[in-house]
């Protein structure tokens, strides 16, 4: 499990992403502040000590692989969006939806 991102299932308190980081277990804090009911997570993450908080970039497969449905703000040209749009239709069942920043179209893919 390291540096990549497992999910904890619990009846309970629902899915909680973890990840083992120099075996050391790291929580999303989004994740266990939702199982609380902490509705600001950012102001709780932000009582935290600096050695108990780290952030880390999620590439756009990570966050693709993680959600249930796609809304992407992207013009159609090459780029990192359209590359997680294309990552995205390999990916049977999830819902895309696109949102054409000029134009506010939205198209259903």
């Amino acid at each position: 499990m390291d540096n990549k991102i497992e999910v904890f299932k619990n009846e309970q308190f629902g899915e909680i992403r973890i990840a083992l980081i120099e075996n050391e277990p790291w929580f999303v804090a989004v994740d266990v502040c939702r199982a609380l009911e902490i509705g600001n997570s950012s102001q709780a993450i932000s009582r935290l000590d600096a050695d108990e908080k780290m952030i880390t970039p999620i590439s756009n497969e990570g966050m693709v692989d993680h959600a249930d449905f796609i809304i992407a703000v992207w013009d159609g040209r090459p780029s990192g969006t359209g590359k997680t749009v294309t990552y995205a239709r390999g990916r049977n069942g999830k819902s895309i939806i696109v949102i054409d920043p000029v134009t506010l179209a939205i198209e259903r893919l």
